[in-house]
C-alpha cells in the first residue's frame, strides 16, 4: 500500500472508493484497488498492494520484455476485450 501521493509525497488523502478486478487465473494483478484523491495536489491515483517492481515483472512476463503486444496470446486477449467493448456501441452509419 502507498502511504504517500506518488507525485507530491503528501500523506493526506481521501480514499474515495474501492473497486475489484476480475483477474485471470494465475495473473498477479491486484484484485482490489482503492481510488484515492491527494488532498494537497489533487492527483487521483490507485492504491493497492503491488509495487512498481511487481508491475515491471507483470509486464515483462505477460507482455514480453519489449512490451510487444503482437504475441498470439496477447493479440487473442485484446481481440476478446475489443469484442466485449463493441457490444456497447452502435455501428456508425455513413
Amino acid at each position: 500500500m502507498r502511504d504517500r501521493c506518488p507525485v507530491c509525497n503528501c500523506v493526506r488523502r481521501l480514499d474515495d472508493w474501492r473497486f475489484d478486478f476480475r483477474v485471470p487465473d494465475g495473473w498477479p494483478q491486484p484484485e482490489h484497488n482503492t481510488v484515492c484523491l491527494c488532498l494537497d495536489c489533487g492527483l487521483i491515483y490507485y492504491d493497492n498492494d503491488m509495487t512498481a517492481a511487481d508491475y515491471d515483472e507483470y509486464y515483462r512476463k505477460y507482455y514480453g520484455a519489449d512490451f510487444n503486444l503482437d504475441k498470439s496470446q496477447n493479440a487473442k486477449r485484446l481481440d476478446e476485450v475489443a469484442n466485449l467493448i463493441s457490444l456497447y456501441f452502435l455501428p456508425i452509419s455513413r
